[in-house]
């Protein structure tokens, strides 16, 4: 757990709907299919290593 985790925990009210969604959700089970839709291209040319498929997921259902 890192420091962030830590005080956000502190921070949100226990009844807090993200953290009641995180709790009901099983978030690696997803990982597989998630993996399979973003195809990632190999490429020797450097640049940033791609974002987390399940980060980019999340982000996608907050924008919701």
């Amino acid at each position: 757990m890192s420091f962030g985790s830590v005080e956000l925990d502190r921070r949100l009210n226990q009844n807090n709907v993200l953290k009641k969604i995180n709790a009901l959700i099983d978030w690696e089970k997803l990982c597989p299919n998630l993996a399979a839709l973003y195809k990632r291209e190999q490429s020797n040319s450097g640049g940033q290593e791609p974002f987390d498929t399940l980060m980019i997921f999340k982000a996608i259902l907050l924008d919701q």
